[in-house]
């Protein structure tokens, strides 16, 4: 546990995946968030779902933050009917993001008043004892931890190849997806992030595609699978899962989950020098949490 402690305490650990699409987005090119705007004037484009698919078209005339409802051209507001973020404040979920039966490390989302802040939920597992090595492959991912829709939404983003930088110009690859399931305070979409993150480069052309199971656009039920997490043979604990809400690019706690579920995260918290000295991580999804950072109330907590 020891090594696996400092391999985690020495990642430089990485932000919610970035919605930054080409250098200069064009009419019908693809785009994510809904919602999502670009340019001003007449050449303002928003992002919105037309025909299935989520692309950049020309922005109406209107100061409302959502896409135009317009069944004729094809152009629909697919998160018109998502409940308000407000609502899982008493109807808790009990599906959590990531099977975590078999992790080695659980971390919560540590906030900006936390000692050492990382605005991510963490999951993480270790091959050393090569329990996945023979379980998977491209050819079949369902041996690899599962991951899921903690809620119904719809999928906003799909993302099969995402290269980091760290901070010492080395660089790993990711892949994810990101899921709208409710309303924020101010009426725009809450996103949860999926960001999975084997800690290596691809192992191959187009390796992690097979492990995503869903597609931009496609609506999910509670329980859904996603994608399947992959544990290379070469990982002892820094394969991970990054999981947090996003709204207005703001990286939020995922603090949905029933008391039962958090009660079982905790018991695998690794308890590191993020925490203020001589403090004990409280049982919660997020710690030392701004106003901000809050998703039910512009109010800073010390634990969510």
């Amino acid at each position: 546990m020891r090594k696996i402690a400092a391999i985690v305490v020495a990642l430089t650990l990485t932000s919610a995946m970035s919605y930054a699409n080409a250098a200069s987005p064009v009419l019908g090119g693809k785009c994510g968030p809904v919602g999502n705007q670009y340019g001003s004037g007449a050449k303002k484009m928003i992002c919105a779902l037309k025909n299935k698919k989520l692309v950049w078209i020309k922005s109406p005339t209107t100061s409302s933050p959502n896409p135009p409802q317009n069944q004729q051209q094809g152009i629909i507001n697919p998160y018109a009917d998502l409940p308000s973020i407000t609502t899982f404040q008493k109807n808790l979920t009990s599906v959590f993001p990531v099977d975590f039966s078999k992790a080695v490390i659980t971390i919560p989302f540590l906030g900006a008043n936390s000692k050492a802040p990382h605005s991510g939920l963490h999951v993480h597992w270790s091959n050393a004892d090569g329990i996945w090595t023979n379980t998977g492959g491209k050819e079949n991912v369902t041996g690899y931890p599962v991951v899921r829709a903690f809620e119904d939404g719809v999928v906003d983003l799909v993302t099969p190849l995402f290269t980091m930088q760290t901070g010492n110009g080395d660089g790993h690859q990711k892949y994810g997806v990101v899921l709208a399931f409710a309303r924020a305070l101010d009426g725009k979409p809450m996103l949860a992030d999926y960001s999975l993150e084997p800690l290596v480069m691809e192992p191959a052309p187009h390796f992690y595609e097979a492990f995503i199971k869903v597609k931009q656009g496609q609506k999910v039920k509670k329980g859904d699978i996603l994608a399947y997490m992959y544990v290379p043979p070469s990982s002892s604990g820094g394969t991970h899962v990054h999981f947090n809400l996003i709204s207005n690019n703001i990286q939020i706690s995922p603090s949905v989950f029933t008391p039962e579920v958090v009660k079982s995260f905790a018991a695998k918290y690794l308890e590191t020098s993020w925490l203020k000295s001589g403090a004990t991580l409280p049982v919660s999804i997020g710690y030392g949490l701004t106003a901000a950072q809050n998703p039910f109330a512009n109010k800073a907590v010390d634990s969510l």
